[in-house]
């Protein structure tokens, strides 16, 4: 699918993208907190070895490698934080030229839910979970039915939390992608639980 481009004109209103700012800054302060707690767990590890290495006895084997991993996991982490805080520069500079929350696929204006949710996505909720753009041209972040994946709800309420890779999220370390997870709760008539039913990237 080749990109629409967005009607002219079409953005969102400067108390929106005030807004919208307020949240970046605040999650870009956050990042470059973890960032330094990350570095300063980095050399932790990096003085602790040098100091094994000057000791008369060498640590085990076993636990060697266990710092080897701690510090390649951190080294990872440093890298994935370093990767957020420039998306998200590159989200205040989208502000600064009025194209910020304007899906980049469909021409349309981001749910706001999700851009306070991902503010560094440049992708509708509509385009991101059904890989489509709303016919109507407003996003809305509406699940797949579980029970028929070919199904869209319909007339029920739907919860959405999100996680991704900033500071204090629960993703595992093998999940790299920044785009965000829409974790999804139906509510009646689909499960009734409030439990986790579907969880979309």
């Amino acid at each position: 699918m080749l990109p629409i481009a967005p009607k002219k004109g079409l953005k969102y209103p400067e108390k929106d993208l005030s807004f919208f700012r307020t949240n970046i800054e605040k999650s870009k302060e956050e990042a470059l907190e973890e960032l330094r707690m990350l570095r300063e767990r980095l050399e932790d590890l990096t003085n602790s070895e040098n100091n094994e290495d000057s000791a008369i006895y060498s640590m085990h084997m076993a636990e060697q490698g266990s710092e080897a991993v701690e510090k390649e996991k951190t080294y990872a982490q440093i890298q994935r934080i370093q990767d957020y805080l420039r998306k998200l520069e590159e989200a205040l500079a989208r502000i600064e030229d009025k194209s910020y929350g304007i899906c980049r696929m469909c021409g349309i204006l981001i749910n706001k839910e999700r851009l306070l949710a991902v503010p560094i996505t440049t992708l509708s909720a509509s385009y991101k979970i059904h890989q489509r753009c709303p016919e109507d041209g407003v996003d809305r972040i509406v699940a797949k039915n579980p029970k028929n994946p070919d199904a869209l709800t319909q007339g029920n309420s739907i919860s959405v939390l999100h996680s991704c890779c900033r500071p204090g999220c629960p993703r595992s370390a093998d999940e790299t992608c920044c785009e965000g997870i829409f974790r999804v709760w139906f509510h009646p008539p689909w499960d009734g639980t409030g439990r986790v039913t579907s969880t979309y990237r």
